[in-house]
């Protein structure tokens, strides 16, 4: 049988993904789906929450400075959790979330400096500290500091979706199995579309495969689409026939904004920038297209149209 898609359609250009794109998704995805983060990564934690209080969280949270007259620069951490707990006391566990892509040996550094800014200005706060890995590098768990046998280490918990196992992934049930499995796989599609849409539909069945509440059903759905950003692949007419409920939810921005995510998008906008002259595009093209977006957001342009436009 012959592929129904044209030759054009099988470019690899219309699988390009914008580049605050990975920023972006990371951050809806750990926000609205909190509790499954929670019960994968987490779980004697999910288990000692405490179910009748909700779970709150805040992105790009400003740390505190250790000390102003040397401290230099803002620092903050992607995304900050709190977590009720089922103690006597009514301090909430504070989860720091860090999700690094590129290579950058100063990360473990990083997790320290969120660790110790936060706990020295929340001493009864129990506060731990965790990374996600989404990039193809060496990542590590800990911060080692030694110097004349006085010495300091910090270890932390972590998932790099490169080292995952898809087949434990495929029997797991819990729904955060599903995200990384599709976080894992889109890793593996490249910028191949044909890949990704063939991956992309492995992960529907493995969704519609376990018994799901329709909330997390249908959010799995919001976040696969994004993961691998299928609204940018001309899709067989095999794909579209079965999988067309699975498509047919909201996009992932619309779902961030209904949520009230817009600001965390205009600051995507803004990381996705830096992270664009980092690897050497032209700073002045990088500030029209950034300017243009705004603009376009603040009239109320749908992200959609903006993210074909820019």
């Amino acid at each position: 049988m012959t592929d129904a898609k044209t030759p054009a359609a099988m470019e690899p250009q219309i699988y390009v993904r914008p580049h605050n794109w990975r920023d972006f998704i990371w951050k809806v995805i750990l926000s609205y789906g909190i509790l499954d983060f929670l019960e994968y990564a987490i779980p004697s934690l999910f288990a000692d929450r405490d179910a009748d209080q909700e779970v709150s969280f805040q992105l790009d949270m400003p740390l505190p400075l250790l000390d102003s007259t040397t401290d230099k620069g803002e620092r903050k951490v992607d995304l900050l959790l709190k977590i009720p707990v089922k103690t006597k006391t009514t301090i909430p566990v504070v989860v720091l979330v860090e999700q690094q892509h590129k290579h950058d040996q100063e990360f473990s550094q990083r997790m320290y400096d969120s660790y110790i800014r936060y706990d020295a200005s929340h001493l009864k706060v129990p506060t731990v500290v965790f990374a996600l890995y989404t990039g193809d590098f060496y990542d590590v768990n800990y911060f080692f500091k030694e110097a004349y046998g006085t010495s300091i280490r910090l270890e932390y918990q972590s998932i790099s979706i490169k080292d995952l196992n898809l087949d434990e992934l495929e029997d797991d049930s819990r729904p955060f199995a599903r995200v990384l499995q599709a976080a894992y796989l889109a890793y593996k599609s490249g910028d191949d579309p044909n890949k990704a849409e063939e991956n992309a539909a492995e992960v529907f069945r493995s969704v519609m495969k376990y018994k799901y509440t329709k909330e997390q059903h249908d959010r799995l759905c919001i976040f696969i689409n994004g993961l691998f950003y299928l609204k940018n692949i001309e899709l067989s007419p095999q794909f579209k026939e079965e999988f067309k409920m699975q498509l047919g939810h909201i996009s992932l921005e619309e779902y961030a904004m209904k949520l009230g995510l817009e600001e965390g998008l205009e600051r995507g906008l803004e990381r996705g920038r830096e992270e664009g002259r980092e690897e050497g595009r032209e700073e002045g093209r990088e500030e029209t297209r950034f300017t243009i977006a705004k603009n376009m957001l603040a009239f109320g342009i749908h992200i959609d149209n903006i993210t074909q436009i820019t």
